[in-house]
């Protein structure tokens, strides 16, 4: 504002032009770009699981995160990267309580052997995490009474989704997908699921219409049994 002023103080219209080109294109060059330190706080929290990181760690780093989240949240720009933020950061959030949850269950010596196959989620609260999320559930115990979900492999999962809600969030978002190309990509993603969990070696999704903001697909497998999954975010997750 300085700038401009002196700018405008000069007679000379030719040199008064001049001079406020050169006060606008420096006030724009020093203008800070709020997605940095978000990309910074996200590439941080990411490169540290990827790496490895204590509990104790990573409750540190999703308090630097949350001041970074917050900082994006009041800056000027698109609300859906906002949303998507905060969607990124609560996935991170609700990785660490799980995982707390698990610390906490296995610290009994009997549980590691009662429920090896995957954290209880009926017995530990988790129930909410499964909806949530459509993650994939795995017998507990070895009567097969409760559903549990695998404590290194739901971690990461929900680290996958955190992830790509973060980069969804602070980059350039692409010209949007028509509805018949999405169906059409996620039609491939769903496909290949199947495959990969061995439902058939030929697998044909058929969409099921949408559930909240996702899309469902149903695939039949050759046992006879049916497979039904959830697309968002260009992220398939076997739902039931």
């Amino acid at each position: 504002m300085v700038l401009i002023e002196a700018c405008n103080a000069i007679t000379e219209e030719a040199k008064r032009l001049e001079c406020l080109k050169a006060a606008v294109g420096t006030a724009s060059s020093a203008a800070p770009n709020p997605n940095e330190p978000l990309k910074k706080a996200f590439a941080d929290i990411q490169s540290s699981v990827d790496v490895g990181i204590s509990y104790n760690n990573y409750q540190t780093a999703l308090l630097d995160l949350a001041k970074a989240v917050a900082a994006f949240k009041v800056s000027p720009g698109d609300d859906a990267a906002k949303k998507l933020a905060s969607e990124a950061l609560d996935a991170y959030k609700d990785a660490g309580t799980f995982w707390e949850r698990a610390i906490s269950f296995y610290a009994r010596s009997d549980n590691n052997l009662a429920y090896g196959g995957g954290l209880p989620v009926g017995l530990t609260g988790m129930d909410w995490l499964v909806s949530k999320y459509s993650l994939p559930t795995v017998r507990s115990d070895l009567l097969g009474l409760h559903s549990g979900l695998p404590v290194a492999g739901t971690r990461s999962r929900l680290w996958e989704i955190a992830a790509s809600k973060a980069s969804s969030a602070v980059s350039p978002q692409p010209q949007a997908k028509s509805a018949e190309d999405q169906r059409a990509e996620e039609i491939k993603l769903v496909e290949a699921a199947a495959k990969a969990r061995s439902c058939n070696d030929t697998p044909k999704a058929i969409s099921a219409g949408k559930v909240a903001d996702a899309n469902e697909y149903t695939v039949a497998c050759s046992n006879g049994q049916r497979q039904t999954y959830s697309c968002q975010f260009n992220i398939c997750s076997l739902a039931r």
